[in-house]
């Protein structure tokens, strides 16, 4: 149980989605990315579920597509 209440200590909001993975929360965005390639209509099918719970959990969420990578420096995401 302890490892679970840390997951959720790092991340009070997690976005859960069989077709894409939460990478990186900064300030009110939640970038989640694509487990991988996705049709057209799995896409627009995330796209519909994270926009309810950016409703639901009231902060943004980015989507980038699974043949996307980030890098994090101190400021800004790049």
């Amino acid at each position: 149980m302890a490892g679970t209440k840390e997951a959720e200590a790092k991340s009070p909001t997690p976005v859960k989605d069989q077709l894409a993975t939460e990478l990186t929360q900064k300030d009110n965005v939640i970038i989640v990315k694509a487990n991988r390639r996705l049709t057209q209509d799995e896409n627009d099918l995330l796209i519909k579920r994270m926009e309810e719970q950016e409703k639901r959990i009231g902060m943004k969420i980015l989507v980038i597509p699974y043949s996307v990578d980030i890098q994090e420096s101190d400021n800004k995401v790049e």
